[in-house]
């Protein structure tokens, strides 16, 4: 009886060495899976690691969700990616990926809070600044998305983005002399960045400088003329001088 026992015991924890084993394997299997972009297979793979309870828990949501975030789940990829937090809160990657989903389903104050989080922890990441700018921008807080812009041209002063979005910034507080200054810096890095010929364009309309304002239009359009945002600004710099036109 006692052999019997003894092998009886040895047999379950062989048992259980396996299944250990494989739980990992599945981790891995998904690990590859998602490296080739291979998305819904990765999630079948870190589904059986999940279930299987794999050595690597937190890091099988976090890539579980990444890989849901890949086919536009993003609801779901949150879900997960919440999961890999409580059981690592320390891992500020996964906060980072939580924000950006939260950004892309609109959820700009949650996202704000997942960007404290890790700016708390790595302040001189200008790519976290520039992405809770835009968070702030979304929520028409334009005071801090200033202070971010500012912070990121400060770390990165080669940045085009954020002088353009910052010129976007200094427009909606009113700022237009400055704002003209980031549009301009904006085009002497990139020439063609069309962005900063519609955002001076629509600043020299509120400064009523509606001739150079048609000139930055024209240079956009001569770009990218699918962009429609301006439309009404070219409208407008377009009526003010018919109707100052000598008749």
């Amino acid at each position: 009886m006692k052999l019997i026992a003894t092998l009886g015991l040895l047999i379950l924890t062989n048992i259980q060495i396996i299944f250990a084993q494989t739980a990992n394997d599945w981790y891995k299997k998904g690990e590859i899976a998602y490296n080739a972009r291979k998305y819904d297979e990765a999630i079948k793979s870190f589904d059986n690691a999940i279930n299987q309870k794999c050595q690597f828990m937190d890091k099988a949501y976090y890539f579980r969700g990444l890989a849901k975030q890949s086919i536009g789940k993003f609801d779901l990829a949150i879900t997960d990616l919440t999961q890999a937090i409580s059981l690592n809160p320390k891992d500020m990657g996964y906060y980072f990926a939580r924000a950006n989903n939260y950004s892309i389903v609109t959820k700009f104050e949650e996202c704000i809070a997942d960007y404290n989080k890790v700016i708390e922890n790595n302040g001189g990441n200008a790519n976290l600044y520039f992405s809770r700018g835009f968070a702030y921008v979304n929520l028409k807080d334009f005071s801090n998305a200033l202070a971010d812009f500012n912070r990121v041209i400060e770390l990165d002063p080669k940045d085009k983005k954020s002088y353009n979005n910052r010129g976007m910034v200094l427009f909606q507080l009113g700022q237009y002399q400055e704002s003209l200054t980031d549009f301009d810096k904006t085009l002497s890095l990139d020439p063609k960045f069309v962005y900063s010929y519609f955002g001076k364009g629509q600043t020299l309309v509120a400064l009523g400088l509606y001739e150079q304002a048609l000139d930055c239009f024209t240079k956009g359009e001569a770009i990218n003329s699918s962009i429609t945002y301006y439309l009404d600004d070219k409208k407008k710099a377009q009526e003010a001088l018919n109707l100052n036109a000598p008749k």
